[in-house]
């Protein structure tokens, strides 16, 4: 009996250690393969978001404006405005400009084209020559100094200004303007009639395209003009020569043209190694307004 008890026990722990043997490499084989599906699983993941979620390259925003763009339009009539049929020279010959770089007399120069017939209040009272005398109030030159050159203009009122405006009152244009504090404005009166001048009597000009504009995140505006300084001479059969130059002192000559019409006949697009102006515009609210101007050579 005692024998086949032992032999009994020898098969059961026999078996006891083949069934441990056997787990153990159930388990061995179960870690490898849960191993191996995770290292699948990582690499499938890395190479999928490798693929699917590349980094994508910044979008390049086009800040181009159409030149037809009312916006467009208005500023560049701000900066080339002019009298008599002659645009002012300023931005043209002045290599870089800034509010700081106007004088007073300036500053009501550009300020003033705005102005309107409807602006000037008949005060009642005449000159000794019998002309009639408005009123252009405070608020009013207020509002156009800063529409042109934005809120921080700083301007002074005690300057006497002879104005040729682009309308008439009482058939005159050109408008004699003296401060008065107590009718807090500026009296006028209108006494002479200037006509714009003939091709012939424009001596020196300037005559500039406008070729782009753009804005920035910054919601600035930034024009630039094609332009090229000229000096005209009458012919005998009634045509100009025109020199063109590329500078405003002069010195380098681009082209000569005789022409019938020298603002229509000067093509400035179709002409090579211009200088061109860039000017640039800031926001105040709604409205933009100078901020300054650089010749590019």
């Amino acid at each position: 009996m005692d024998e086949f008890k032992i032999g009994d026990n020898v098969e059961e722990q026999t078996a006891e250690v083949v069934t441990k043997k056997v787990k153990s490499k159930r388990k061995i084989a179960i870690i490898i393969v849960v191993f191996i599906s995770l290292l699948i699983g990582i690499t499938v993941f890395v190479v999928s978001n490798s693929i699917f979620n590349k980094e994508e390259p910044p979008v390049e925003i086009d800040y181009s404006v159409d030149i037809k763009d009312d916006n467009v339009e208005i500023l560049y009539q701000y900066v080339t405005y002019g009298t008599r049929g002659v645009r002012c020279d300023k931005f043209a010959k002045e290599n870089s400009v800034t509010l700081d770089s106007f004088s007073n007399e300036e500053k009501f120069f550009y300020a003033l084209q705005f102005a309107q017939v409807e602006d000037f209040e008949f005060t009642g009272e005449v000159t000794p020559e019998k002309k009639k005398i408005y009123l252009i109030s405070d608020k009013k030159i207020k509002k156009y100094m800063q529409l042109f050159f934005g809120p921080n203009v700083k301007y002074k009122n005690d300057i006497l200004i002879s104005y040729p405006f682009s309308f008439r009152i009482n058939g005159m244009n050109v408008g004699d303007m003296k401060y008065s504090e107590n009718q807090a404005g500026f009296e006028t009166t209108f006494t002479t009639l200037q006509e714009n001048l003939k091709p012939e009597e424009i001596k020196n000009n300037v005559i500039g395209k406008l070729e782009s504009a753009r804005t920035d995140k910054d919601n600035k505006m930034y024009l630039k003009e094609k332009v090229v300084y000229t000096t005209t001479e009458q012919l005998e059969d009634g045509s100009y020569k025109v020199e063109i130059y590329k500078d405003y002192n002069k010195e380098i000559r681009l082209d000569q043209k005789t022409v019938t019409n020298v603002e229509e006949d000067i093509d400035v697009s179709k002409l090579e190694n211009t200088s061109y102006i860039e000017y640039t515009f800031a926001l105040n609210g709604t409205t933009y307004y100078f901020e300054s101007s650089k010749i590019i050579v």
